[in-house]
């Protein structure tokens, strides 16, 4: 956050995030000159950005997926996204055009960061990237109790599309508008 507020970043790439629908998290991007937004839903965030890149929901796109345990879970695409691109496609382009080298397929890009993960987790790899390796630990270190001050905050859970149009909707006697 003291990077975003204090200048140093100058161009932003927010994915599937929005930041803008808070106040609170919005005034960290006002030093941010250029903001792109990569999302399946036309949020704030998407609306304020100079690009807007199409991203895809999960029963849009194919990949691994981890769950809290570090299992790894392949999935694949139940139906075609609008814009005819799944989202890792999209980021793909985008790292291409940068210059940078972009595996050809996503079970290349899935393969080297896998790779990846096991070169720089060692023992740990079971942890981070499992496909069904039992967790093996040597009961080596210990538990250790973060010296951290903690005031609660009152923080509004994010919104849904769902709950937007709900807010979006006035009730005035017993009809409903929708407020545009």
């Amino acid at each position: 956050m003291h990077k975003l507020t204090s200048g140093c970043v100058k161009a932003a790439l927010i994915i599937g995030e929005d930041p803008m629908q808070s106040d609170r998290f919005s005034s960290y991007f006002a030093n941010v000159e250029f903001t792109v937004a990569m999302d399946w839903a036309q949020t704030e965030t998407a609306l304020l950005a100079d690009i807007a890149l199409p991203g895809t929901t999960y029963l849009e796109s194919e990949g691994t997926r981890f769950n809290y345990e570090g299992r790894s879970a392949r999935f694949t695409k139940a139906v075609n996204p609008p814009s005819g691109v799944q989202g890792w496609e999209v980021l793909a382009r985008l790292a291409a055009a940068l210059g940078l080298r972009v595996p050809g397929t996503l079970a290349e890009a899935t393969s080297e960061l896998r790779l990846l993960v096991r070169d720089n987790t060692g023992e740990r790899f079971a942890f981070y990237w499992n496909e069904g390796e039992p967790h093996s630990w040597d009961g080596k270190g210990k538990l250790q109790v973060a010296d951290v001050k903690t005031a609660p905050t009152p923080i509004a859970p994010a919104m849904t599309e769902c709950e937007r149009y709900k807010r979006s909707l006035r009730e005035v006697g017993e009809e409903r508008f929708r407020v545009l």
